[in-house]
């Protein structure tokens, strides 16, 4: 037989029928679950210790664990026992991250190490009925701990407590046996608080369980189902007895005070608080809906936030505070996700119920290990469902599934689908986007990828065309088949005719071979050659159980009755050629032929069948999965349906589609998909070496045995020759050495039946020819590229690279001949390497040279201007490569500068505005420019003029301003300054602005112009006095009592360069002197002050004073009168006496000319000797206590 496949689907309600010969095995079968969800069973606990690792408990013993934050669960099997198919796990909760515990009916599990292993808690003295949710244990220890249960000797429901985990028990608690005091739940809140819950009862421990007291709130006729605190706060759940209305229960005080919140629920299994506010609620409406709720509010008011008809949800728990899990019935889990306002449930379930997926794909024939299963089902009104197809599938015989969606096809129910080979695939399908009044159309896709992309590849252009199967013998030739309606007039019912199509081009272009087999309704096709084949189906009116037989590749088609059949043909299976069997969705009734589909026999006339399922042919045996008197089962035969034999799961629901591969390993899918048995890696044909050899190497074809429990023999054939036959059941057979040529094996089995063939061609692999290398460039910029190729075509050619020529790495992506080699920066070695199954072969290493890219900094000058006929020096900041030194007259064209190639730049002679910049290059790379630097010659200075300001200033004055103009070609200025002079303003400009320091001294001020080139000539001086404001003049000298009238000179000691001013009584006359030190004053009657100042340009000094006392208008009479002075003799020649003196020893006299020069003073006396005098007038002044006299003396 060549490359074959099965195809098998889920059937829908059959009858009771009678059975021949059927053998009942006792033994249960462990089928293991697999996906798409983690668990079909009831789960009734679930528990998370942190963000990413939970746990899950249920019937069956089950235990599930993920890592990941419910997004892949794995099932610990150490516990199951298919004896013990009743045990229940209910409860599971942790203390801390590593110690938890497992409740259930068979007793409890405790944990210390994260759930990775689960130990038995020993009973020791229990002698206790245990309940499975009544435990819980302290926060600190696994040692201290709960049980509740009924003691079967006196039937008491009885709460026990342990401190050394198990070993021995102590009563806390005795209850009568009635339903009130059945156990449901003990919660600790914290090591000392805790609570027992019943029926109908409720007690608290404030002592660690020492001792209990009731708290039952004030209700009649509830019944109680679970309690939970969030902080100070219990909260409990009820449901009332008569009535079925639920309530939530709380109380803040430990029981003293109740509040009820009356819901519409029938019953409410769970209760968590995130908050003090938020809080979830698991509840059922009716008994057939089941929701969970939220409140915001502390539970005054719920919202419904998810709803479904299917799973019973039975616990919640949240991981933090924004993420929660509820398992349920089924296998059934929900994630919900908090994100501010936003929530989120979402069904952790891949696909959720498979009650829908009724295609099942095998590929026995190449014992491949990947099945499908696609989408189409009929909902309880018989009404065909509308849904988008989507199908499974499984690369590692069902550990893990793979799901793939048609939404992107439209609304379209994948009826059946056909793998040739391992990446071709065909799915027949109907398209229900259409409106219904114009019928529904049908569809092909393709598949090229093993079915990761799918293209549609045909579709009905008239309405109403159905394709119900698809069956593709290679992977060019296919058939598909279903049935059309005609309609004769819109108000007519229609009429059915059975529809073959046919392609010889892999699906490019179909034609309908057959579209007109009479009120047939074709359901199943199979294929044992290109153009032998059979459908299955019925009649449309009335319904009646047909097979179909062509010989001509489907163009006429015999129709075979099976007898006592009414109802659809589903299934068709053969064993070899002429051996076939027909299964029917009418009670399981399985027919069969041995002649090629001649004639047909029912073999299981009496068995006592509600439901079937499917065939299969695995080896020479016949499987069928049946449903009998709430049993699920399956049968098989090993003598060609002559006698059955039938076993059991260990699963919940029908086995609606089994697949054997031997006896003891298949697949079984109901509403979800079961293994059992060990997988082994898929076997083949093959022979060693891809069918190739060496030319020095002889071959042995080695052909790969499937499993098989007998032997099966393989024949050898080179060019149609018969070289060898070999048997054997496991492992591997190996042929002798052969040449090449073309072979074929084929594996037959005890019966001599061709099981599968292969063909391969062995042909001779030539020596490898050495690989010489060669590149376009051998040395490249940084950064650049080349191609390297071998010198010789060779099949397949990889490459490696090398900093050093020792260690090598692959270079990722070049599987090629030629490789391109980019983005390097350092020198690199390259090989390639080429072999085949013979040689393999390494090229000498080929070195790629690197040239960094150059790299210029910044050139720059100390001065962008050179005294004309000069050098400047350029600096270049930095570099990478080597440097040619240019100049340019315009920054356009450039011309090098021979022998300039360091980093510093001495430029020729500037006698006109230049530019100079460096290139640098490296090796390969393109060269680069730095900035280009200007240079401008300067002529010298020229001569300055005159300088015009001040030639006298006073010491400490400030802002005198001294200017020259401007000197030709001088870009400053520099003066030359006397000591004490500075330069406030205008430093280094034509005209500046001094200040003289108070001791400043006079002296010349010169300027120069100063350029690059250097300082000029200085100009001519001009000479600065400095002055000071003048000092107080001398004592004046002059007589301080002169006579009125008479002519008086007064003077001070005279200075140069000033002018005087003089002040004197008012009244008296200035005869000349203005403005000097000496003036000549006539005097008048008024006595005062004479003052002197000196001044010149810098201000006028402090003054010098003389108090003058004016003597009258003459001189007294020399002779007196009574009492009053006289002197005697007058004129006189010699002395002279004074009378009148009131009091001698207090006398002054002094004798003056004219002039009021002082000549002679003579105190304590009244006689003065004059004859010293010359001869003249001279006034004598006699001051005593009393008064002062003026005297004329005539001297003779």
């Amino acid at each position: 037989m060549k490359r074959g496949k099965f195809t098998i689907f889920i059937g829908v309600i059959w009858q009771v029928i009678g059975l021949i010969p059927l053998t009942s095995n006792s033994q249960v079968r462990y089928w293991e679950y697999m996906n798409p969800k983690p668990t079909d069973n009831n789960l009734y606990s679930v528990y998370f210790t942190d963000a990413q690792k939970g746990f899950a408990v249920g019937a069956y013993s089950t235990i599930l664990k993920t890592t990941n934050g419910g997004e892949i669960w794995s099932e610990d099997g150490r516990f199951k026992d298919p004896s013990k198919l009743a045990s229940t796990f209910s409860t599971i909760s942790f203390i801390n991250e590593n110690d938890g515990y497992i409740a259930g009916l068979t007793g409890v599990l405790l944990t210390t190490d994260a759930g990775e292993t689960w130990d038995t808690l020993p009973t020791g003295d229990l002698n206790l009925n245990i309940y499975s949710s009544a435990i819980a244990f302290f926060y600190s220890s696994l040692d201290t701990g709960f049980i509740a249960g009924t003691n079967p000797s006196t039937g008491e429901k009885e709460l026990r407590t342990t401190t050394d985990r198990g070993v021995t028990w102590t009563t806390a608690v005795k209850l009568q046996d009635v339903l009130e005091n059945s156990p449901v739940q003990i919660l600790f809140s914290d090591p000392m608080n805790g609570w027992y819950l019943t029926y109908s009862r409720l007690f608290k421990t404030n002592d660690g369980g020492t001792t209990w007291t009731e708290a039952t709130p004030p209700v009649t006729s509830r019944y109680f189902t679970k309690i939970q605190n969030h902080g100070r706060r219990l909260y409990l759940l009820s449901y009332a007895s008569v009535g079925g209305e639920s309530s939530i229960m709380f109380t803040d005080d430990e029981g003293g005070s109740w509040s009820t919140i009356l819901l519409n629920d029938i019953y409410n299994r769970d209760i968590t608080f995130t908050s003090d506010s938020v809080g979830y609620l698991l509840a059922s409406q009716d008994g057939a809906i089941y929701q969970v709720k939220r409140t915001a509010d502390g539970g005054q008011t719920w919202s419904v936030v998810h709803e479904t008809l299917n799973d019973d949800y039975r616990s919640i728990n949240f991981a933090d505070q924004h993420t929660g899990y509820v398992v349920g019935d089924g296998g059934s889990m929900l994630k919900i996700t908090e994100s501010g306002d936003s929530i989120s449930i979402r069904d952790l379930h891949v696909l959720g119920s498979i009650y829908s997926w009724t295609n099942i794909n095998f590929k026995p024939v190449f014992f491949n290990n990947t099945f499908y299963m696609s989408d189409s089902y009929v909902d309880s009104l018989g009404v065909l469902g509308i849904r988008e197809g989507s199908y499974l599938y499984t690369e590692d015989f069902g550990t893990s599934w793979r799901s793939k969606s048609f939404q992107e096809q439209g609304d379209v129910s994948i009826t059946k689908m056909s793998f040739p080979s391992d990446k071709v695939g065909y799915i027949a399908a109907t398209n229900f986007s259409v409106d219904s009044s114009d019928g529904y159309k049908s569809k092909i896709f393709k598949t090229t990828d093993g079915g990761k992309n799918w293209n549609e590849i045909y579709s009905t252009e008239e309405p109403d065309r159905y394709l119900r199967a698809i069956y593709f013998t290679s992977d060019s030739v296919g058939y598909a088949a279903g049935y059309r309606w005609e309609r004769p007039d819109p108000f007519s019912q229609p009429v059915t005719y059975g529809w073959v199509l046919r392609t010889t081009d892999g699906g490019e272009s179909w034609r309908t071979v057959n579209g007109n087999i009479p009120n047939m309704r074709i359901t199943s096709l199979y294929f044992t050659s290109a153009d032998t084949g059979y459908f299955g189906g019925a009649t449309a009116s009335p319904v009646s159980g047909k097979v179909g037989v062509t010989t001509d590749g489907g163009i006429t088609w015999t129709i075979k009755a099976l007898t006592g059949l009414s109802n659809y043909v589903d299934f068709i299976v053969s064993l070899d050629k002429n051996t076939l069997f027909a299964k029917s969705t009418e009670g399981g009734k399985v027919f069969r032929s041995t002649n090629a589909g001649s004639t047909w026999t029912l073999l299981n006339t009496g068995q006592n069948a509600l439901l079937g399922g499917n065939l299969c042919v695995s080896s020479d045996t016949v499987y069928t999965s049946v449903y009998i008197s709430g049993k699920n089962c399956y049968r098989w035969s090993a003598d060609r349906g002559a006698t059955w034999t039938q076993e059991y799961f260990n699963q919940e629901g029908s086995a609606s589609i089994v697949h054997f591969f031997n006896r003891n390993t298949g697949i079984a899918i109901n509403s979800n998909i079961f293994r059992m048995g060990k997988f082994n890696p898929s076997p083949k044909i093959a022979i060693r070496g891809g069918g190739e050899y060496c030319q020095s190497n002889p071959v042995l074809p080695i052909i790969y045995l499937p499993i098989s429990e007998y032997n099966v023999k393989y024949v050898l054939n080179r060019n149609g020759v018969p070289q060898d036959t070999l048997v054997g059941n496991t492992g591997t057979l190996t042929f002798g050495a052969y040449s090449k040529g073309t072979y074929t094996v084929m594996a037959e089995n005890q019966n001599g039946i061709t099981m599968l063939e292969d063909t391969v061609v062995i042909t001779e692999i030539p020596t490898l020819a050495p690989i010489q290398l060669a590149a376009d460039e051998t040395t490249i910029c940084s950064n650049g590229s080349t191609m390297i190729h071998t010198t010789e075509d060779y099949t397949q050619t990889t490459w490696q690279s090398s900093i050093d020529g020792v260690m090598w790495s692959d270079v990722e992506g070049w599987v090629s001949d030629t490789l391109v080699v980019t983005g390097i920066n350092q020198n690199t070695f390259y090989r390639a390497i080429t072999s085949n199954q013979c040689d393999t072969l390494i090229s000498e290493p080929l070195l790629i040279n690197v040239d960094q890219l150059p790299a210029v900094g910044v050139a720059s000058s100390a001065s962008d201007m050179v005294c004309e006929g000069s050098t400047a020096t350029i600096e270049l900041s930095s570099h990478i490569g080597s440097i040619q030194w240019q100049q340019s007259t315009d920054s356009v064209t450039w011309s090098n500068i021979p022998g300039e190639n360091s980093i510093s730049l001495v430029t020729p002679a500037i006698n006109q505005p230049a530019y100079f910049k460096a290139e640098v290059s490296n090796g390969v790379c393109d060269g680069v420019s730095s900035n280009a630097v200007k240079v401008t010659p300067v002529q010298p200075v020229g001569i300055p003029g005159a300088i015009t300001g001040s030639d006298q200033v006073c010491a400490g004055q400030a802002n005198v301003v001294y200017a020259v103009e401007p000197i030709a070609n001088a870009t400053s200025y520099l003066w030359t300054l006397p000591a004490g002079a500075a330069i406030t303003t205008g430093e280094g400009t034509n005209a500046v602005a001094l200040s003289f320091a108070d001791g400043a001294a006079g002296g010349p001020i010169t300027v120069q112009g100063v350029n690059i080139c250097g300082t000029g000539v200085s100009s001519n001086p001009i000479q600065v006095l400095v002055n000071s404001i003048p000092d107080m003049p001398s004592a004046i000298e002059g007589l301080n009592t002169p006579v009125s009238g008479t002519t008086q000179v007064y003077s001070v000691e005279p200075v140069e360069g000033v002018s005087y001013n003089w002040s004197y009584p008012a009244d008296w006359t200035l005869v000349s002197g203005e403005g000097t030190g000496t003036i000549t004053l006539t005097i008048g009657e008024q006595s005062g002050m004479i003052s002197c100042t000196i001044s010149n340009l810098c201000g006028e000094g402090p003054a010098q004073t003389m108090s003058v006392e004016v003597q009258g208008s003459g001189i007294d009479d020399p002779r007196g009168s009574e009492n009053e002075l006289t002197i005697f003799p007058n004129p006189s020649s010699g002395l002279i006496v004074f009378t009148g003196v009131n009091n001698p020893s207090s006398v002054r006299i002094t004798v003056t000319d004219l002039t009021g020069k002082v000549l002679l003073e003579v105190s304590g006396k009244t006689t003065v000797d004059v004859s010293a005098l010359g001869k003249g007038i001279y006034l004598v002044r006699v001051q005593d206590e009393s008064k002062i006299s003026t005297i004329k003396l005539m001297r003779q």
